[in-house]
C-alpha cells in the first residue's frame, strides 16, 4: 500500500505496541486453538499448497459458514484470536516454507472465496461485526500479504455485502480482488494456480483438499506435532 515515511512509521510504532500489549509474539506458545477441527466444521477454511509464484493458496467456503453452529464449539473473541494465531502461522511459518520450497522469497498469498450457498440472510450484524474487526487486524498489523483475491460463485445478492466491505479496504487492496460468478473462474484461477495443487471443485486436478488437514511445503514433523 502506497504511504508517506511519516503514516509508515506511525503504523510500524502502531503494531509493535499492539504486539507487545497483546503478547502477539508468543501467541502460538501461549494460545491453544484447541477447537480448531471442531470450528472447521462450521467455517470450512485452508491453507492449501501454493500457486505458480510460490505464493500460499487459501480458500475460504464463505457460503458454507453455519455461525449458528460455530457458537456451539466457540465464540467472537476466539475466532478473532484464531485468526491472529493463523495469520501468524502464515507469516512465521507457512510463508518461509513455502519460500524454501519455491527458492525465492514468498510474502504473499493467493485467497479463493467460495460464495456457493451464500444467502443474504447469512449477513446478520454479527457477521458485519466480525468482518469489521478482521478487516481491521488485517489492514493495521498484517498488511501487504495479500498478493491476489478470486471470489468466486458470487450470487446478485452479494452486491450488498460488496457493498459493505468495500469501504474497509484500502484501494490497493481494491485493486487486487477480482470477483466471478459460477463462471469464468476455472480457467482464470489455472493461469495462477498449477491443476495439481488446485481443488477439483476449482478446476483443477487435485483431490487432497478436505479442509481439515493442511497441506503445503511448510508442512513437516514440528508442524504436525505443534499445530494440528
Amino acid at each position: 500500500r502506497a504511504r508517506g515515511p511519516d503514516k509508515a512509521l506511525v503504523m510500524l510504532r502502531n503494531c509493535l505496541r499492539w504486539r507487545e500489549e497483546n503478547g502477539v509474539d508468543r501467541h502460538l506458545d501461549t494460545w491453544q486453538f484447541v477447537e480448531r477441527r471442531a470450528v472447521k466444521k462450521f467455517y470450512p477454511y485452508a491453507h492449501h499448497k501454493t500457486d505458480k509464484l510460490g505464493r500460499v493458496l487459501y480458500i475460504e467456503r464463505v457460503g458454507r459458514i453455519d455461525f449458528a453452529g460455530l457458537d456451539t464449539v466457540t465464540n467472537m473473541d476466539r475466532l478473532l484470536q484464531a485468526f491472529i494465531y493463523d495469520a501468524e502461522l502464515t507469516m512465521t511459518r507457512r510463508l518461509p516454507g513455502a519460500g524454501r520450497a519455491a527458492g525465492h522469497p514468498v510474502d504473499k498469498t493467493l485467497t479463493i472465496l467460495d460464495l456457493d450457498g451464500f444467502r443474504l440472510s447469512m449477513f446478520d450484524a454479527r457477521v458485519r461485526e466480525y468482518l469489521t474487526k478482521v478487516s481491521q487486524l488485517a489492514s493495521d498489523y498484517y498488511p501487504e500479504q495479500l498478493g491476489m483475491m478470486f471470489i468466486i460463485n458470487a450470487p446478485v445478492a452479494f452486491r450488498a455485502v460488496w457493498n459493505f466491505v468495500k469501504p474497509l479496504l484500502d484501494h490497493g487492496t481494491q485493486r487486487k480482488i477480482r470477483i466471478y460468478s459460477t463462471t469464468g473462474y476455472q480457467e482464470e484461477l489455472l493461469k495462477y494456480v498449477p491443476a495439481d495443487h488446485l481443488p477439483v471443485a476449482y478446476g483443477g486436478t487435485d483431490e487432497s483438499c478436505d479442509f481439515m488437514t493442511e497441506h503445503g511445503p511448510w508442512v513437516d514433523d514440528e508442524w504436525r506435532q505443534r499445530f494440528v
